[in-house]
């Protein structure tokens, strides 16, 4: 398919949807696979003005129940095998617009009303697309794993989707207006699925749901399918642009769990130099590797436990594109240490090992019994639960002790004050 062809069977997609009584601001549900039709709809429902919701197609009957009702969907464009799943209830009118892919023919069974795609995208609507909606605007809501619970929405904005692009392609391979980027990668954005990271921590960040604002800020190319930045300067440079973005001048803090700790600490200390430090830094329970411990048996061990514990949630959360973010990271990491922040440090440290640790031990560096440390001054609090569970099952103990840290930090005088009285790791 060339792109002029694309963009006329979008537009026309845009157009018969709006004739279909698609509004600006619809959800319209694409549980599609790995097709054509996919980008098709991707596209098209966002030139509708409409907000997409990618949808894997193998979830349950429970989870596609949950994702329809959640997001408001009142059309939906999928394949011939997925319609008695979404059939009308026998008593009451349809609920959803239906779109039939990946057929020329509406099958016997298909609900009242439904239209096939090649129907829509092949001709002619008489209208053309909205092509409005603006790039801050809800684009997309992507749906979250669910380790912790049930799956929440992220609404996603046609800004953020293009940031990685200026952020990330261009300056890598000084990409100009006229060139062209072959990109051979599969057809179906790897970004539909989402990383079975952010969910272990959300559960943490719902404790201050009502009582504060939360900015959860994820590392490009683990969770959307965006580039991966092309070195640690440039991903704190953008992590840092993004906080001053929603933050502004407000008081803030940062916090940065497990492996987060290190961005979160950079970008600290990158705000600092810039004169607007934020009012304190939180590290929950990351441990400093350095590359002498890089082959420590526990620390191998961890990364094992991911899959088994997600079982089938790991398969749908996690796709090869991710996993080769998450290597990225991990080598942007090698060698890396705290610079001095002068920002008032909280290090949250879980009480008990993780069972990696309990079988291989840990080494005194590492805080003695295990626990983590930090090389930059800091206070310290120990709370319920493993590396793992203390942002879990122990959440809301986790989340009472850094609001008793903010609180007492709304007392201190001075910044230098407090870094001469705290230990350093």
């Amino acid at each position: 398919m060339t792109y002029a062809a694309l963009e006329e069977r979008t537009g026309r997609l845009a157009g018969h949807l709006a004739r279909l009584g698609v509004r600006h601001g619809d959800r319209v549900a694409l549980p599609l696979g790995n097709r054509v039709e996919m980008i098709e709809s991707y596209l098209g429902v966002l030139r509708a003005g409409a907000i997409g919701v990618p949808l894997d197609p193998r979830a349950t009957d429970a989870e596609l129940a949950y994702f329809l009702e959640d997001s408001g969907a009142t059309a939906i464009v999928a394949e011939e095998a997925l319609l008695p799943r979404i059939a009308p209830p026998a008593d009451g009118p349809p609920r959803l617009t239906v779109v039939v892919a990946a057929t020329d023919r509406l099958p016997g069974d298909a609900p009242t009303g439904a239209v096939l795609f090649e129907a829509l995208a092949g001709t002619d609507p008489g209208v053309p697309p909205r092509d409005d909606l603006g790039l801050d605007e809800p684009a997309w809501i992507l749906y979250t794993s669910g380790t912790t619970g049930e799956s929440k929405g992220v609404v996603s904005s046609q800004r953020g989707a293009l940031w990685s692009v200026a952020a990330a392609y261009v300056p890598r391979f000084g990409l100009q207006r006229e060139d062209r980027l072959l990109w051979p990668l599969p057809v179906c954005f790897p970004g539909f699925s989402p990383s079975p990271g952010g969910p272990w921590y959300r559960t943490l960040a719902d404790c201050f749901g009502g009582e504060r604002d939360v900015l959860e800020i994820q590392h490009p190319g683990v969770v959307h399918g965006d580039a991966v930045p092309r070195d640690w300067e440039t991903l704190v440079d953008l992590h840092a642009a993004t906080v001053r973005e929603h933050v502004g001048d407000r008081p803030h803090v940062l916090l940065g769990y497990s492996m987060g700790g290190y961005p979160a600490h950079s970008v600290a200390a990158r705000l600092a130099s810039a004169g607007t430090p934020p009012s304190g830094l939180v590290i929950v329970d990351t441990y400093h590797v350095t590359p002498d411990r890089e082959d420590e048996p526990w620390l191998l061990a961890m990364p094992a436990r991911v899959p088994l514990e997600m079982g089938e949630r790991f398969d749908r959360a996690v796709d090869d594109m991710s996993m080769a973010a998450f290597g990225a990271y991990a080598r942007m990491t090698r060698g890396w240490r705290p610079e001095p922040t002068g920002v008032p440090t909280l290090l949250v440290r879980a009480t008990e090992r993780v069972p990696e640790m309990r079988t291989h031990g840990g080494r005194e560096a590492h805080g003695g019994a295990g626990r983590t440390s930090w090389l930059e001054p800091y206070d310290t609090v120990d709370v319920p639960g493993d590396h793992r569970s203390m942002t879990e099952t122990h959440a809301r103990t986790t989340a009472e002790a850094i609001r008793a840290w903010l609180t007492a930090l709304g007392t201190t005088p001075r910044t230098g004050d407090r870094n001469q009285t705290t230990g350093a790791g």
